[in-house]
C-alpha cells in the first residue's frame, strides 16, 4: 500500500465539511492527471484498479491519458447508461479493461472482488467517503494476496487508515489559530518580521523570538504503510534521532542501538524527516542547522560520505543539494565584513529586501543563523586582531618582519589594519611591504 503527495494546499469546504467541487478541480488538472499515470506507471503498472476523481472531466481525462500509455481503460460517470457499465464491469472482471476511472459512483453498489489497487486521485475531508473508496478494493478473491491505496493527496495521512478503529466525536474539531508573523519594533513603531533581531527601518536591536515549527510525525511522512511491529520499530529509531539531535548527542550511535536492540539496519526512509516536519516552511535553514550538527562529529574530513548519507536519510536529498553554507553566505556577499557594523548594516538590508518575499521566512532564520555565527566570529575575531596589532606595533621598526606579519594575515585580518591602526604604522607596513613583499613566502 502506497502513499504519494500531489496535492497539499488548503482548500474551502462545502456545507457539508468536504471540500468543494470547484475549489478540486482547480487541483485536480490535467497536469495532476498526468502524474498520477506517470507514478502508477512506476509503482504497479500491471494491477487492476480503480481510480477515484474530483470531476467528470478528471475521470475522462486520466482515462483517456491511461489508454495512450497502452493502459485498457473506460470511464463511468453519473450519466453512463446501464448497459454501458454492465459491459464496462463485464470487460473488467475478465480483464480486458485494466483500469475504470469515475466520479461519484464507484463508492457504492460496486462488488468486483478482483480490484488489485486503489488510486486515490481526488482530496477529501470525510473518513466515511475515504473507507468507502478503498474498502472497494479490499474483498477477497482467488490469487490476491493485498491491495494497494495509492493515495495522490493525503487522505490516508490525514484521516488514518481505512481499516482502522475510530472514535466518534459529537464536538466541532478544534481548529489552530493562525500564527502571528510580525511584531512592533518599540523605537520607530514600524511592523517588521516576528524573527528579525534588528529593525530594518531604524536599526534598533529587537528581542529574540522564535517562530513556531510543526512537530515531525512519529511515523515516516512518505513510502509504505507499516505493520504494527514496524510502526513500533520505526518509532523507536525516530524518537532516538530526534533526542539525538536535541541533545547534540552521536548520530553514528542511533543507527548502533538500533541495529543491537532489532538485528537488523532500519530502511532509510523510517528516517525521513524524524528531525524536521516534512511541511516545514524553512526547509533551507533546517538543512543548515542540521548540517552544522553532523559536522561536529566528524573526526576527518574523509568521513564526509556519512554526513552525506545521514542527510540523505532525514531530507531524501541528492548529494548535489548538500552544502554547508559559511556564516556571511546568508547575506548573500561573497566574503566576511570588515566589522560587526559592516554585518549589522547588512543584515538590515538582507531583512528590508524579503521580508515580504514568498519565502520570507526561510531566508530569515537562515540570515539570523549566520547573524550568530558571526557575532561569535567578530568576539574572537577582535581578540585575535588586539594580538595581531600588539605583534605589529612590536615590529615596526624591523621592516621585513613586519611585512611578514603584514602579508601572512588573513585578508579581513588585513582590510580590518588597514582602516584601523594608527596612521604611522599604517604608513610603515605600507613602506615595509613595498619593499621586502618579494622576500615574504606567503
Amino acid at each position: 500500500m502506497r502513499r504519494l503527495v500531489l496535492v497539499k494546499q488548503r482548500l474551502p469546504a462545502n456545507s457539508s465539511g468536504d471540500y468543494t467541487l470547484q475549489s478540486m478541480r482547480g487541483v485536480c488538472t490535467p497536469e495532476f492527471n498526468q502524474e498520477v499515470v506517470t507514478k502508477y506507471l512506476e509503482l504497479c503498472p500491471t494491477r487492476k484498479a480503480i481510480a477515484f476523481c474530483s470531476s467528470v472531466a478528471q475521470a475522462q481525462d486520466l482515462a483517456g491519458k491511461f489508454s495512450s500509455k497502452g493502459i485498457p481503460t473506460a470511464f463511468i460517470v453519473a450519466n453512463t447508461s446501464e448497459s454501458e457499465r454492465e459491459e464496462i464491469f463485464s470487460k473488467f472482471a475478465s480483464g480486458e479493461i485494466q483500469i475504470i476511472t469515475s466520479m461519484g459512483v464507484l463508492c457504492e453498489g460496486f462488488n468486483e472482488t478482483s480490484i488489485e489497487a486503489v488510486i486515490l486521485a481526488r482530496p477529501t475531508r470525510s473518513l466515511a467517503l475515504l473507507v468507502q473508496m478503498c474498502g472497494r478494493g479490499l474483498r477477497p478473491h482467488p490469487g490476491k494476496i493485498d491491495c494497494w491505496f495509492v493515495d495522490f493527496c493525503e487522505n490516508i495521512s490525514h484521516l488514518g487508515h481505512p481499516t482502522a478503529e475510530y472514535e466518534i466525536f459529537l464536538c466541532p474539531s478544534y481548529r489552530k489559530p493562525i500564527e502571528n508573523q510580525v511584531k512592533e519594533c518599540f523605537h520607530c513603531h514600524a511592523l517588521v518580521p516576528l524573527i528579525a533581531r534588528i529593525c530594518p527601518h531604524c536599526g534598533n536591536e529587537l528581542g529574540m523570538e522564535s517562530a513556531l515549527e510543526p512537530q515531525p510525525s512519529e511515523l515516516p511522512p512518505f513510502g509504505e504503510i507499516l505493520n504494527p511491529n514496524q510502526k513500533r520499530q520505526a518509532k523507536h529509531y525516530r524518537k532516538s534521532i530526534k533526542l539525538a539531535f536535541i541533545e547534540k548527542n552521536s548520530r553514528a550511535e542511533v543507527e548502533q542501538k538500533f541495529l543491537q536492540k532489532y538485528k537488523f539496519s532500519p530502511p532509510s526512509e523510517w528516517g525521513q524527516y524524524s528531525v524536521f516536519n516534512h511541511t516545514s516552511k524553512v526547509m533551507g535553514y533546517n538543512k543548515q542547522i542540521y548540517i552544522r550538527y553532523l559536522m561536529q562529529q566528524l573526526e576527518s574530513v574523509a568521513n564526509m560520505a556519512w554526513v552525506i548519507k545521514m542527510m540523505q536519510i532525514e531530507f531524501g536529498l541528492i548529494e548535489n543539494d548538500i552544502a554547508l553554507k559559511k556564516w556571511w553566505e546568508f547575506f548573500f556577499v561573497p566574503s566576511p565584513f570588515a566589522n560587526k557594523s559592516e554585518m549589522d548594516e547588512a543584515y538590515r538590508y538582507v531583512v528590508d529586501r524579503y521580508q515580504f518575499s514568498t519565502y520570507a521566512k526561510d531566508i530569515l532564520m537562515q540570515l539570523n543563523l549566520g547573524y550568530d555565527e558571526g557575532c561569535i566570529f567578530y568576539l574572537q575575531f577582535n581578540e585575535r586582531l588586539q594580538a595581531k596589532v600588539k605583534i605589529l606595533e612590536s615590529v615596526k621598526d624591523k621592516p621585513l618582519a613586519l611585512a611578514a606579519a603584514y602579508l601572512r594575515a588573513s585578508q579581513i585580518e588585513k582590510v580590518w589594519i588597514d582602516r584601523n591602526v594608527s596612521k604611522p604604522l599604517g604608513k610603515a607596513i605600507d613602506n615595509a611591504v613595498a619593499n621586502h613583499w618579494d622576500k615574504i613566502s606567503v
